[in-house]
């Protein structure tokens, strides 16, 4: 076969380039390869699609090196890395429990896996896969960091989810709350109207997350950080939650928050 026409196949379909998604022909009619060992692609290959980015990262200054992991095994989400997370204890540990979570891997494999990352890092800029949006939405999941219009709409899914459930979220005055029904109540007794200056609701930890879409702990509470700080959201000493009691006898970790009467039905404010 001629030279100028061989296709050369490697890892993830993507060809070498001097950019990301361009793969120009070099000298002799052939591409630069991800020159990984047969050993280690034989224990990483079979279960993972490995690609590796070039994206901007919160922690750093300019571009860094991204590891994108997908399993082939499920539809399960991707997994993001540095590689500088393969070399520490910790990082290392949370690496290895999302790839045996999200898809097929042996903790003994981690040591392939470091080789088969440095190996993509050497080849070049043509191994490089562009994102397809999927980094950045991961980021905007985990960091810490909060823009205001992500913190005003959380808020107004907590207010939309309660006025739209009210049934589920009886008042403390009226002794109504179940574990088994309620999502949440209402503090109206006088000592929370006293202590929140107004009325407040109060929402069960399990059903924050599914409120608000939110999954990842870190990011929500960095949300809850600005909510209270916005004087609407009123966290524990020590954490988010707070245990309250939300009806005789009746004690749950909840999430509170001041909220607008004028939203709600007037039988809920009744002699608020």
């Amino acid at each position: 076969m001629d030279k100028e026409k061989k296709v050369f196949k490697v890892l993830n379909g993507e060809l070498p380039s001097s950019t990301p998604g361009v793969q120009p022909k070099v000298r002799g009619g052939s591409y630069p390869s991800a020159r990984i060992p047969e050993d280690v692609r034989k224990e990483i290959d079979p279960d993972w699609g490995v690609q590796i980015l070039l994206e901007e990262h919160p922690e750093y200054d300019g571009k860094v090196f991204v590891i994108k992991m997908t399993s082939k095994w499920g539809p399960t989400e991707p997994i993001f890395f540095l590689p500088s997370d393969l070399y520490d204890s910790k990082g290392q540990k949370k690496i290895i429990k999302e790839l045996v979570n999200k898809g097929r891997f042996i903790p003994d494999e981690i040591q392939a896996l470091v080789e088969y990352v440095d190996c993509l890092k050497v080849t070049g800029p043509g191994v490089i896969t562009i994102d397809d949006g999927s980094y950045k939405q991961y980021i905007l999941e985990t960091s810490d960091s909060v823009e205001g219009e992500i913190v005003d709409k959380v808020y107004k899914l907590i207010v939309d989810y309660v006025v739209d459930n009210i049934s589920v979220f009886p008042t403390r005055k009226s002794n109504g709350f179940r574990k088994e029904d309620c999502h949440g109540a209402f503090l109206d007794d006088t000592v929370s109207m006293r202590k929140y200056g107004g009325l407040t609701v109060a929402i069960i930890e399990t059903r924050m997350q599914e409120i608000v879409g939110i999954r990842n702990t870190k990011k929500l509470n960095a949300v809850l950080k600005e909510l209270a700080n916005r004087g609407v959201f009123h966290p524990g000493e020590s954490e988010s939650r707070k245990k309250v009691t939300l009806a005789e006898r009746i004690v749950v970790n909840v999430y509170i928050f001041s909220i607008d009467q004028s939203l709600l039905p007037k039988e809920v404010i009744k002699g608020v």
